[in-house]
């Protein structure tokens, strides 16, 4: 079991972040605690072997990604007033990138040597292979959410944007929260004259409703103390389904933003109930137990660090 040896880091907030520490304390241990500075030669073996692991991806992960950054593409030459990537291309570049996770499983050497430039998939990993219903799983949801952005309504409202109203973020963006440093990444912001700004978030598997709306309304804190959008008219969120080809449009109020600064307090307070001293660091591993619900442990890239005491109380093996 891994135990922090490193200086923690201070403490940021995401959403993400605040959904793995709602679903299972153990996991945020490893992930935000365990492999601190593992990527470091010097570092600690045991946080060197966290950082590892939290390497891990699936292929659901990687198209995810990818298609994420094709819509980028697309958004970049529509802003630039250059056509748009034919989806033939678009679709090579996606499985481009599924084909380089696949080589990269195959060499499980280069991944303990540099598990950041050499990842690898958490099945291979852990040696149950990758099956031919999962590979073709996959072909098929890269092609069907490749055609639904390429025809995606959004890339017509935005030709009618001008250059500086749209945001394209491909690193986090932040904002400060009450001394805290909370992180977001809309997909795409875009502005129209006479109407609320937009923010898009594209999702490529089954999103949870109130969890897409409370990320939505994160983002609208985001815009308005992270970009200084004004906001006295509202923000108007998005949310692309490309895997079933639908979209949603919710409005985000002013009440919305505070029920969401309102979420984001509680969550930070809980974070730093589990710290302790000064500078603050976790408390011991203890203090993170396992989450309740075991069923999907298996599929989590820490499962090695958590076996053992999982089995110890008849937990699920994979």
């Amino acid at each position: 079991m891994t135990t922090a040896t490193t200086s923690a880091p201070a403490l940021t907030w995401s959403h993400s972040r605040g959904e793995t520490f709602g679903a299972c304390l153990r996991r945020y241990y490893h992930r935000y605690y365990g492999g601190c500075e593992g990527w470091r030669a010097d570092a600690p073996a045991d946080a060197r072997h966290t950082y590892r692991l939290t390497q891990l991806t699936s292929l659901d992960q990687v198209l995810g990604n990818s298609i994420h950054t094709r819509a980028r593409e697309i958004a970049a030459a529509v802003v630039r007033g250059r056509p748009r990537p034919a989806y033939s291309v678009l679709l090579d570049r996606t499985r481009a990138d599924l084909n380089r996770i696949c080589r990269n499983s195959k060499n499980l050497v280069a991944f303990a040597r540099d598990p950041k430039r050499h990842p690898v998939l958490l099945s291979v990993y852990y040696g149950r292979g990758l099956g031919q219903e999962t590979v073709d799983r996959i072909r098929t949801k890269a092609e069907v959410c490749l055609r639904n952005l390429v025809d995606c309504p959004v890339w017509s409202a935005l030709e009618g944007c001008s250059p500086e109203s749209v945001h394209v973020l491909d690193t986090p963006g932040s904002f400060e929260f009450e001394g805290t440093l909370v992180w977001a990444i809309p997909d795409l912001v875009y502005s129209r004259p006479g109407r609320p700004h937009s923010v898009v978030d594209w999702k490529t598997g089954r999103p949870d409703p109130p969890g897409a709306f409370q990320q939505l309304c994160l983002y609208g804190c985001f815009l308005r103390d992270g970009l200084g959008l004004d906001g006295r008219d509202g923000y108007e969120g998005q949310v692309v389904e490309l895997a079933a080809g639908r979209a949603w449009t919710i409005e985000i109020a002013e009440g919305d933003l505070h029920g969401a600064e309102v979420r984001v307090r509680a969550s930070i307070d809980r974070m730093n109930g589990l710290l302790q001293g000064s500078p603050a660091e976790p408390r011991p591993i203890e203090h993170f137990p396992l989450a309740a619900k075991r069923a999907r442990c298996p599929s989590c890239p820490y499962w090695e660090l958590c076996e053992e005491e999982i089995r110890a109380t008849g937990g699920p093996t994979p």
